[in-house]
C-alpha cells in the first residue's frame, strides 16, 4: 500500500493532476490493493479451481503494462508501477498467505 501511495503522490507531484494523473492513482490503488487481496486465504480459496479464469485476470493485468507506459512516458514512475505489478502477481501466484490460513485440498 505504501509504494502504492506513493505512486499515486508522485502523480500530484508537479501540480495538480490532469485525466492522465487521475487514471494512474486509480491504477496504482488499485494494485496496491490487490496485493493486500491476494495475501488473503479468502481470495486463493475462491481462485483455487478456477485455472482458466485466473490466466485471464492474470492477462489484463498484463495488458495494462503499455497503458501504463503511455500514460507515465516511461518515467521512474513507470517502474514504481511495474514494481507493484510484480509484488501483486506474485502474491497471485504464491501459496502462503499472511492473511487466515488457507485449508489444504481435498
Amino acid at each position: 500500500m505504501l509504494v502504492g501511495s506513493a505512486a499515486a503522490a508522485a502523480t500530484w507531484w508537479h501540480g495538480p493532476p490532469g485525466w492522465r494523473g487521475i487514471v494512474l492513482a486509480v491504477i496504482a490503488f488499485d494494485w496496491a490493493g490487490g496485493i493486500v487481496a491476494n495475501l488473503s486465504a479468502p481470495v486463493r480459496n475462491w481462485w483455487r479451481d478456477r485455472d482458466g479464469a485466473r490466466l485471464a485476470f492474470i492477462i489484463v493485468l498484463l495488458a495494462g503494462i503499455p497503458v501504463v507506459w503511455w500514460l507515465t512516458s516511461g518515467s521512474a514512475l513507470f517502474y514504481a508501477l511495474m514494481l507493484l505489478l510484480v509484488i501483486k502477481l506474485s502474491a497471485f501466484s504464491g501459496q502462503k498467505t499472511i492473511v487466515g490460513r488457507m485449508p489444504d485440498r481435498e
